[in-house]
């Protein structure tokens, strides 16, 4: 395990989600070696950067994953957990950019993502709060109906199960809504760990606390470096949205803050789905009972890290629902 020495990221927000609580801690007990050449080496321990260590452990290579601080801790600590059969970028505008196979390409994909958790679900027998729900996405104004046909129109071409619906479990009125019968929720955490404990068992290596500041490449061996250790491997995969340091991904990405409170309801009344609407930036709910309190889940108000007052979008989330929260 890395030592204290290396520098340690402090977390984003002065709260820990409810999620983060009541959790017990896994022990890691396997150390880094400065002289092996690992076959692969994984920068970023959450979902991602576990799932690959796991599959690439279990297909027979030798893996080791260095965080920068503690698995989960960034975006799977965070994260409202909801696992769609859409995204952001809607089939129809991967099927603009990419043509109609790189959008089924992108359908295929989150479809593969959502069956892969499911069998770790079922092969490791993991307690992580699985829940099959429907889902709904609503549109308040003409422009968002258009947005709505859009999203439908790419679904139907990429064969995602998706329909128009009169009825959504939302105190806010609507002109048109689509149904989804495919999406999920789950405990990211109460999942994550239980792959953690499942990849030492098949041999890999979790080196937490590791801030892994540079890559060297030569003579095809990868040379990771942190405050206190060299990592080798033939194999450097970044699981951390992008790779750190001034590169190309980021002049064609942009890192974008989201934001999701927790709350009561006065009423009791929580509804039993996947709510999305269609503004811009678009907001969400849905509810989940953490250590026998039911809460409801208020996120979204999306934008470029950096832009915006995060104070007035955290207040903001508060104001979507004010009769019933």
């Amino acid at each position: 395990m890395a030592t204290k020495t290396d520098p340690i990221i402090a977390r984003d927000g002065a709260q820990q989600s409810a999620r983060q609580t009541n959790l017990n801690e896994i022990n890691i007990t396997a150390t880094a070696s400065t002289e092996k050449v690992y076959d692969a080496l994984i920068v970023g321990g959450g979902i991602t950067g576990m799932t690959a260590a796991l599959l690439l452990q279990k297909a027979g290579k030798q893996t080791i994953i260095a965080d920068a601080h503690t698995l989960g801790f960034g975006t799977t600590g965070g994260t409202s957990a909801h696992i769609n059969t859409f995204a952001d970028t809607t089939y129809k505008e991967a099927e603009s950019a990419f043509g109609g196979e790189g959008a089924q390409l992108f359908a295929d994909a989150i479809q593969e993502g959502h069956a892969l958790i499911k069998a770790n679900i079922y092969d490791l027998k993991i307690d992580c709060d699985y829940e099959n729900k429907s889902g709904y996405i609503y549109a308040e104004t003409d422009e968002e109906v258009k947005q709505l046909d859009d999203i439908y129109d790419g679904a139907i071409i990429v064969g995602v199960p998706v329909n128009y619906t009169e009825d959504v479990p939302t105190p806010v009125p609507y002109k048109k809504p689509l149904f989804l019968s495919t999406v999920a929720q789950f405990h990211p955490l109460k999942y994550l760990q239980s792959l953690q404990q499942a990849y030492p068992a098949a041999g890999g290596t979790i080196s937490e606390n590791t801030l892994i500041t540079g890559i060297e490449s030569a003579d095809g061996i990868h040379t990771a470096k942190s405050a206190s250790i060299a990592i080798r491997a033939k194999t450097a995969v970044y699981a951390t949205h992008m790779p750190p340091n001034i590169n190309l991904f980021n002049f064609e990405c942009a890192p974008y803050r989201s934001y999701v409170i927790a709350v009561k309801l006065k009423s009791g009344s929580y509804p039993d789905a996947l709510i999305y609407d269609t503004q811009e930036p678009y907001h969400y709910v849905r509810s989940h009972t953490i250590d026998g309190q039911q809460l409801l889940l208020v996120g979204g108000y999306d934008h470029k890290t950096g832009h915006e007052d995060p104070e007035k979008s955290f207040a903001d989330l508060g104001k979507i629902y004010p009769q019933i929260l």
